[in-house]
């Protein structure tokens, strides 16, 4: 921009723009369309009368061909209500290639999938969720409001002067703000091929085929998937666009981050022969949500598609020749789901393995999925099973709500006053004429902040993902205890009555931090020193823990993820102007900012794994090659902890932090850093596979989920076995 006068111009119309699209469930109704009900009053409608199955367009008749066209200033609601006088201008704000108003026509309806025969009814969601049956009605009426005002404030925006390069392209970028179907769980060629065609064209493949190009623009389905186009519409806008920052060559294109089967490589080359790929050639840099955003039950956005920048990190060749390009792969990873359930290791199929099926720990996730020959006791590693049963959440709610009845019923809350802390069990395994499942000894919680973290994350997703289930709302334990009042008193013990009050500084004469992060153990100790505790566990002293006060970088982002969760299904439930509910917003938003004053190395640009500080002073990101040195790098990105405010720098630091770990990851397969004897660390890896898939890295997504199946029993070649978090990581990572 060439003026501030631009610049703030700008700046106030993206709020302005925020605004109207934030809150477009509470803006104004449009007040110039009219509701037709015919002959009976308004007043006089029923709820029942507000039910809609299909909004179409009413027909009127072109003056000049005299043919039937629909006349889209009334949308017939149903047959008892007509909206009339809807302006032409509001059907002007085009996302993704359709106006805003007929996604909420295409959107608001009674659909039913042709495969799995599931009916999407808008009008459940209007009465159940939102307790509203006017609601599909309203939000038409709002729309035309938030795409008026829409185009009005586009319109106004100051033109730009651009430096001459045919190859730059500048779009404005426009968050859509209607529910689409795809689901939280993602998206594969298949799913979208039978979104986008019909049932014989499906059948075809010179029109539904992955190279067909039904609509002749240069574009084969497979591209107009992975970039988010309709195949049935020309837009040679999709291809990817060339440009130069700071010298160095860039792409830009669209990718569709929903999709669970595609790999996005971007190769950079000097002479068209060979071509190199990978991080350490190729940036991919400022991802920023574009015009299609999925709006879960909580109205927080959830980034279906992006536009990508990727950057050469290698100097031009003779001449200062340079070529870029970009290839979508329909990924190996989709072929594992059937390579693993042909084996009998499909992720579903393992859970059920390792679910408890009696006793008091009933519902409980044990920590391997399948029996270590001749192991007597079966460990319940409930941070672990939080974890995978996190990822599952969506597909197999009544495991992820036995879990939590089963961490819940066994809390440390007797104590005066109440703990509420947690124990690892160690169970009898039924082997070796012991009583199946029953206690053979406690373990003390290693980190009680993201044991509970973790726990608050799984009961605040299932509620989110499953808004009409109301088992978060009113269920109680066998003891008369409320399930959501015993979380909110885990989250308060664990997580608000630990938190820091200390002052710290990055280096010396920086200015002050304020140090908000969460100690790892309550009060400094951990459950091991708790009363009746044996002191040994397989003849080994127990490590005592007293007066270790460090906040762990994993464990405060696990807590943020957990909080940010939990506090968005009590909003559904109990309204934003709950006590509670402001409460533990307040506790997630300082967790967020301290997170990225405290453990960000602004001179290494990488995360520091705790929040030690000798002298006041806070220690340097860590390069060890030890997973947790590492793998924490990583958990920002995995958990979609954002930057406050700032879409670009939470994007940056997600590459930083990646950039991190390759130049510092060791040759794990043949170090002694990958854990691989029975007493090794049982800690998952595969989240670095996770990452990596999103980062392009395909060579280290194989590399990773070979060492993963290696470990992956029964069958695998390691005998401490498969994590029981690797499961809900790998669901995750093949697509379900």
């Amino acid at each position: 921009m060439k003026t501030a006068a631009d610049f703030r111009a700008f700046s106030t119309d993206g709020r302005e723009l925020a605004h109207w699209h934030l809150l477009y469930e509470t803006v104004p109704l449009h007040p110039g369309a009219k509701l037709d009900t015919g002959k009976v009053p308004r007043t006089a409608l029923t709820d029942a009368d507000y039910r809609v199955t299909k909004m179409k367009f009413a027909k009127t008749r072109d003056p000049e061909t005299q043919k039937s066209i629909s006349d889209k200033t009334t949308v017939i609601y149903n047959e008892r209500i007509t909206i009339r006088d809807i302006p032409l201008a509001a059907y002007e704000y085009v996302v993704n290639g359709k106006p805003a108003l007929e996604w909420v026509m295409e959107r608001q309806a009674v659909t039913t999938d042709k495969d799995s025969g599931i009916v999407n009814d808008a009008n459940l969601w209007a009465t159940e969720t939102m307790a509203n049956a006017q609601y599909p009605l309203e939000l038409f009426l709002r729309v035309i409001t938030v795409s008026l005002e829409t185009m009005k404030i586009v319109n106004a925006l100051p033109g730009l002067e651009l430096p001459k390069c045919p190859m730059n392209r500048i779009r404005i970028l426009l968050p859509l703000f209607v529910a689409v179907a795809t689901g939280a769980h993602g998206l594969t060629y298949d799913q979208w091929k039978s979104q986008v065609f019909t049932n014989p064209e499906a059948q075809d493949a010179g029109v539904s085929g992955e190279l067909a190009d039904p609509d002749k623009d240069g574009i084969n389905n497979l591209l107009e998937y992975a970039m988010n186009g309709d195949p049935k519409t020309a837009d040679k806008s999709l291809m990817p666009a060339g440009g130069k920052s700071s010298g160095a060559l860039t792409l830009q294109f669209k990718r569709r981050r929903e999709a669970l089967d595609l790999d996005y490589v971007v190769e950079v080359s000097d002479d068209l022969v060979t071509w190199s790929g990978g991080f350490g050639n190729v940036w991919i840099t400022d991802a920023v949500p574009t015009d299609l955003v999925t709006v879960t039950a909580n109205q927080v956005p959830q980034v279906v598609a992006d536009t990508v920048t990727a950057t050469s990190q290698v100097p031009a060749g003779f001449g200062g020749t340079q070529f870029m390009r970009l290839k979508v792969i329909r990924s190996p990873r989709s072929g594992l789901k059937s390579t693993l359930q042909a084996s009998g290791l499909e992720p579903l199929a393992m859970l059920t393995n390792s679910v408890v099926p009696t006793g008091l720990y009933a519902g409980a996730v044990t920590q391997y999925p399948v029996l270590v020959p001749n192991k007597v006791n079966y460990i319940v590693q409930w941070y672990f099973a939080a974890q995978a049963m996190a990822q599952l959440a969506e597909t197999n709610p009544a495991k992820g709500k036995a879990l939590v009845r089963a961490y819940l019923s066994n809390l440390d809350a007797s104590d005066n006053p109440l703990k509420y802390r947690i124990h690892d069990v160690d169970l009898y395994s039924g082997e070796g004429g012991y009583p199946p499942w029953s206690l053979w000894g406690r373990i003390f919680s290693d980190s009680d902040d993201a044991y509970a973290g973790a726990i608050l994350l799984l009961a605040g997703k299932l509620k989110r993902l499953h808004p009409t289930d109301d088992w978060l709302d009113h269920e109680t334990l066998p003891s008369g205890a409320s399930i959501r009042a015993m979380l909110k008193s885990v989250a308060y013990t664990n997580i608000t009555t630990q938190a820091k009050n200390l002052t710290v500084r990055e280096y010396a004469g920086g200015p002050d931090i304020a140090n908000r992060s969460i100690r790892v153990y309550q009060g400094g100790n951990s459950n091991v020193s708790d009363p009746g505790f044996p002191k040994k566990i397989n003849n080994v002293d127990v490590l005592q823990i007293t007066g270790y006060g460090v906040g762990l970088f994993m464990d405060n982002v696990q807590v943020w993820a957990g909080l940010n969760e939990f506090t968005t299904a009590l909003e559904m439930i109990e309204g934003a102007a709950s006590s509670d509910v402001i409460y533990y917003k307040g506790w997630r938003n300082q967790q967020l900012e301290t997170i990225h004053a405290v453990f960000w190395d602004s001179q290494r640009n990488a995360w520091r794994i705790s929040d030690d500080a000798p002298g006041g002073i806070l220690k340097g990101a860590e390069s060890s090659p030890f997973y947790a040195a590492l793998l924490c790098q990583l958990y920002p990105q995995l958990y979609g902890m954002p930057y406050p405010g700032n879409t670009a720098e939470t994007q940056r630091r997600y590459n930083m932090a990646w950039k991190w770990v390759v130049d510092h990851m060791p040759n794990w397969p043949q170090s002694v850093a990958w854990p691989s004897g029975p007493d090794d660390d049982k800690f998952s890896h595969i989240e670095i596979a996770v990452i990596a898939a999103q980062m392009g890295e395909t060579q280290k997504v194989a590399d990773f989920l070979n060492m993963a199946r290696a470990r992956w029993l029964p069958g695998g070649s390691v005998t401490n076995g498969t994590v029981s978090e690797q499961i809900g990581f790998w669901h995750l990572l093949v697509g379900y």
